[in-house]
Parts: C-alpha cells; sequence; structure tokens
C-alpha cells in the first residue's frame, strides 16, 4: 500500500470539502437548485493524496490507475478520454523559489500550464496519448480532427476550448471516470473558481457535458493544484 494514500477517514474529510467548495462556487455562479445539489454529493468525489506531482497524486488515489487510466481498449471510440483535466485560463501561478537556486520563477501562462500538467504524466504517456486541448496557437479545427482519429485516455485543457471540442462532437465522455479540476493560484491568490471568466467557463462545461455523468456516479471529480 503506497504510503501517501490517504486513510479513510482523512479521504472523507478530503470529499466533503472538496465538495463544499465546488458547490459553494457552482451557486455563485448558477445559483443552483436542492435537485442539483442533490445530484452532485461527496460521494461524486474523489480525494487526491499529496505528491509532487499528478501523476503521483493520481497513482496514489486509484491502485489501478494502469487499467483503468492509463489504458484504452482496443474498441474505444476515438476521442473519449478517461481523465479530463480542467486547467484555468489567463492566470499565472504565484512566484515561487527554484529548487536549485535562490532566484524566483515564475509558473508558466495557461497554456504552459497545460504543457506543464502533461509532463507531469509521463508514465500515463505510454499506454495512450495525453491531449492538449487548449486554443493558444491550436486551432480548434486540428483539435477536433487529431480527437476523431485517435483514442485518449487523458485530455488536459481549458473550460473554454473543452466546451466548444465537447458541443463540436469531436470529444466524448463515453468513457470519463475522473474529472480533475486544476486550482493553482495566481498572483492574486486566485484560482480559476474565482475569477469569473474562468468560473463561468468552468460551470458551463460542466452543466452541459459532465453533470448528468457525474450524478449517475460514473464520473468522480477531484480537486488538483
Amino acid at each position: 500500500m503506497s504510503r501517501i494514500r490517504l486513510t479513510r477517514r482523512a479521504a472523507l474529510h478530503a470529499c466533503y470539502v472538496t465538495h463544499s467548495a465546488l458547490w459553494a462556487s457552482y451557486q455563485s455562479e448558477c445559483g443552483g437548485s436542492y435537485l442539483e445539489e442533490a445530484a452532485f454529493a461527496p460521494e461524486h468525489v474523489l480525494a487526491l493524496p499529496p505528491a509532487p506531482t499528478l501523476q503521483g497524486r493520481l497513482k496514489a488515489a486509484v491502485p489501478s490507475w494502469q487499467d483503468t487510466l492509463a489504458r484504452a481498449p482496443r474498441d474505444a471510440p476515438n476521442g473519449a478520454p478517461t481523465v479530463l483535466v480542467i486547467a484555468g485560463a489567463a492566470l499565472v501561478r504565484v512566484r515561487t523559489l527554484c529548487c536549485v537556486s535562490s532566484r524566483a520563477c515564475h509558473s508558466p501562462a495557461p497554456a504552459q500550464r497545460v504543457i506543464e500538467l502533461i509532463r507531469e504524466l509521463p508514465e500515463f504517456h505510454r499506454g495512450c496519448p495525453v491531449a492538449k486541448l487548449f486554443s493558444k496557437h491550436i486551432k480548434v479545427e486540428e483539435q477536433a480532427a487529431t480527437l476523431g482519429t485517435s483514442q485518449v485516455c487523458i485530455g488536459v485543457g481549458t473550460p473554454a476550448r473543452l466546451d466548444k471540442l465537447f458541443s463540436m462532437g469531436a470529444l466524448s465522455a463515453s468513457r470519463l471516470s475522473l474529472v480533475v479540476v486544476d486550482c493553482f493560484r495566481d498572483l492574486k491568490n486566485r484560482t480559476l473558481l474565482d475569477i469569473p471568466e474562468t468560473r463561468r467557463d468552468m460551470w458551463l462545461l460542466w452543466r452541459t457535458h459532465l453533470a448528468q455523468r457525474i450524478a449517475d456516479g460514473h464520473t468522480r471529480v477531484a480537486l488538483a493544484g
């Protein structure tokens, strides 16, 4: 058993905390009804144990990750990821100290953040491609064409572009088992759930393409960052 795997009590607490944070953000943007709240419960949340990388957190949270998250069956439809990682747009992470010196570093902006997250998943690349699904320098038509001819295990992108790809039919939630919301903080200590534009895009994506699958228990949600 992994040393960083959460105890049952800690995992349950983390699920309730994550659920409360997401529901509060949803209410602030969409209002939210009792029925909508009932359709998104703490049991729909997956607690990710602490680890230096997203890959480490996913592996610790899902022991069967090689078979369930990083490999697509031969008959899996194209453009249907198992994991969707949602990263914020127009965000820059707070300044941190480099590990090898005392000089300050800036973490990357949106497109670079998506690439950074993909680079944190080297072992997931081996079984199935990880898709870059952001708008900077990549046309949506190109992404749609690639998704239409490729099996995908993990997609990493920004809310608005993901919503557009779903709406075009290029991206499918038919195999989706986990949605990871990347909540790193910018210089003003804001996450994608704090900034009006990205919060709006995030919950539009959720309501339009993810909510029913989450409510049905086919997809779980996690926070990272």
